[in-house]
């Protein structure tokens, strides 16, 4: 019901940013002596009409449009000797004309204005931590930035040259197709708070986690706060119960890294490397493992005798299948005697000393290392180790009731407040404690929850009603593929439903941190607008794509979303809606009010008017380009909203 509302709210809404632009023409054009026979809002069959001061008022269906219709508006060639009547538009002067033309697109900057001045009083908005951070969430592994030592946790300053503003300005990027993009950055040492610069120009290239057609230079989300809002069922299935986790605690590190966002915690989950604790020449090194399916590695003879033991002690059988192994020859010492060749995702055989660590915490093992746990349980027989990686547990550290987490911050403070406020020295004690006899369960605001084997998705134990729900929903994104007609892109999809289905989930939810965003309204009114432009030069240089463009159905989800979420973020929506509007309709493009004062302008240097049939041609194949993109971004819309 209140879904339906908000839609309501949202279409009156975009009917009164038409209705104040139409209101703008109507008053300067009354103001110019001009009779105005009819202000429309909406187009189409009028729904209601009536007649008030000799101008007919009417309200039609389609709210996406409206106009003013002023007496003699329409072209015409003006026969010799006729005289045109006082009040019609081309009786006035090119001044006067352009006057009513602007008025439209300036009520809507205006309006723009007033919108973002008044949120500006009410004290801005609450907005997520992560939509205007600097600092890196989650990185591709594969490319050329991360292959330069970037890593999530870094702290983004500019982008190609310009000051970076926070991921909107990455997304807008991911649809310009620039050839190369430069980046200054801060190498950021979380445990010594060193910030060091360094700068980097790389090549874009298309984004393998996101739709067709956009591009990443290898950075996939911004950081986030991961803090656990309790809505769990925690019940004695949940891979949660146990684990001792408290509301409002901040997961920060999972099997061997800082998290910076949900991205980085769903890729450790999913992660089917053993996460080691070893010793190296007296050192201890932890990191991730490779844990394979036996079947994929070359097993000496001997070897395979033992596991087939070991298998038959847990499981009654030396036949089941899906069981999972190291890439090494361990010993009865538990120490690494040599690695072993294993089938890679090309189909052949490989080592793990041939594969260059993708990632920080990945670790390739050298003969004489000693292991000593594995997912944070101590280790001491190769048949403890065998049974250890049979299953997959992850170690998680949170921080606890600190101070700042649930007050709001300046989105200018945030990044300092994600970098300082957090004791990141406290963090090092609990994890230099794995793998030890007696290993630390907390230190300073940090604690170290109980040891957690995820489950996936479709065997998690949800609710009654959730598990109905989940249902519905996989069976209606089944049903959505399936009617895909492109073979490649329905491959694709199912693929990604399989994957989605079968990740590894505990069953919990995470907020991010609320920050106030509150620029000054000029400075917000010159950023809307310099996205605006931005986005229709690539436009029409041909650097990004129109379906990349947001349409209608898009405009009113954008509307009704914003309204579920706070007044003030209805109000900027709006105000950067008429701010569209006001923009767009100053494009020099004929059937536009730009188009016609263009085309008012070329009358007055040519100190004469422009021929009816050379207007109409003009107008004709841009109104049904008009049309015809208008329908494209409507089709768009509806893939995005109802084709996900």
């Amino acid at each position: 019901m209140m879904t339906f509302v908000y839609i309501l709210l949202s279409l009156l809404g975009i009917g009164f940013l038409i209705f104040i632009h139409e209101l703008g023409h109507f008053f300067v054009a009354r103001r110019q002596k001009m009779k105005v026979e009819v202000f429309s809002i909406g187009l189409g069959k009028p729904l209601f009409s009536w007649m008030q001061k000799g101008v007919k008022w009417q309200i039609c269906p389609l709210l996406f449009g409206g106009y003013v219709k002023i007496a003699g508006m329409e072209p015409k060639d003006k026969k010799e000797g006729e005289k045109l009547d006082s009040g019609e538009f081309y009786s006035k002067t090119p001044l006067a004309r352009i006057k009513v033309l602007l008025a439209g697109p300036f009520v809507n900057l205006v309006f723009a204005l007033i919108a973002f001045t008044a949120i500006w009083m009410m004290g801005g908005r609450t907005e997520l931590f992560s939509k205007y951070t600097k600092i890196i969430g989650s990185m591709d592994p594969k490319s050329e930035l991360y292959q330069k030592g970037i890593l999530p946790g870094d702290e983004i300053r500019t982008y190609n040259e310009k000051k970076y503003g926070g991921y909107q300005d990455l997304l807008t990027q991911a649809v310009i197709h620039e050839k190369k993009a430069s980046l200054e950055l801060y190498k950021v040492g979380y445990f010594t708070g060193d910030k060091t610069p360094v700068d980097y120009t790389v090549k874009p290239y298309e984004a393998p986690f996101f739709n067709k057609g956009f591009q990443t230079v290898g950075i996939l989300t911004p950081a986030s706060y991961l803090i656990f809002s309790g809505n769990s069922a925690l019940g004695s299935s949940s891979p949660l119960a146990g684990s001792g986790i408290e509301l409002f605690d901040r997961v920060v590190w999972v099997d061997g890294e800082i998290i910076f966002s949900q991205n980085m915690l769903e890729s450790a989950l999913n992660d089917q490397a053993a996460f080691v604790v070893i010793e190296r020449a007296g050192k201890k090194i932890m990191g991730r493992v490779p844990r394979l399916d036996l079947e994929d590695i070359q097993l000496p003879v001997h070897y395979m005798d033992e596991l087939q033991d070991w298998s038959y002690s847990l499981y009654g059988s030396t036949t089941k299948l899906d069981l999972k192994g190291l890439p090494y020859l361990i010993g009865d010492d538990m120490r690494v005697e040599k690695e072993l060749s294993f089938i890679d995702h090309d189909i052949n055989f490989s080592k793990p000393s041939a594969y260059v660590a993708n990632r920080e915490v990945d670790l390739t093992l050298q003969a004489g290392d000693k292991i000593i746990s594995v997912d944070g349980e101590k280790i001491s027989t190769p048949a403890a180790l065998f049974e250890k990686l049979q299953s997959k547990h992850v170690q998680i550290i949170v921080e606890r009731n600190p101070s700042y987490l649930l007050k709001p911050v300046s989105w200018e403070k945030e990044d300092e407040a994600f970098l300082h406020k957090t004791q990141w020295k406290d963090l090092l004690p609990l994890v230099h404690s794995m793998g030890e006899e007696k290993m630390l369960m907390q230190h300073g605001s940090f604690v170290k929850l109980a040891s957690i084997q995820p489950v996936k998705l479709k065997d998690f134990a949800f609710e009654k009603e959730q598990k109905q729900l989940y249902e519905e929903n996989l069976n209606q994104r089944k049903k959505v593929v399936s009617e895909i007609k492109d073979e490649e892109v329905k491959a694709q999809a199912l693929a990604s439903l399989d994957k989605a289905e079968n990740r590894l989930v505990i069953g919990a939810q995470f907020k991010d941190k609320e920050v106030i965003y509150n620029p000054g309204p000029i400075t917000l009114f010159t950023n809307v607008t310099g996205e605006i432009v931005t986005t229709l030069t690539a436009l029409f240089s041909g650097k990004t794509s129109p379906k990349h463009m947001g349409g209608p159905l898009l405009v009113i989800s954008v509307i009704q979303q914003s309204m579920s979420v706070s007044f003030k973020e209805a109000l900027f929506w709006l105000g950067a809606i008429s701010l569209n509007l006001g923009l767009l309709n100053l494009l020099p493009i004929p059937v536009l009010d730009g188009g016609h004062v263009a085309i008012t302008m070329i009358e007055s240097v040519r100190k004469k008017p422009m021929k009816a049939s050379t207007i109409k041609m003009l107008m004709v194949p841009f109104a049904l380009l008009l049309i015809g993109f208008f329908v494209f971004i409507t089709y768009q819309d509806i893939f995005r909203i109802f084709g996900r």
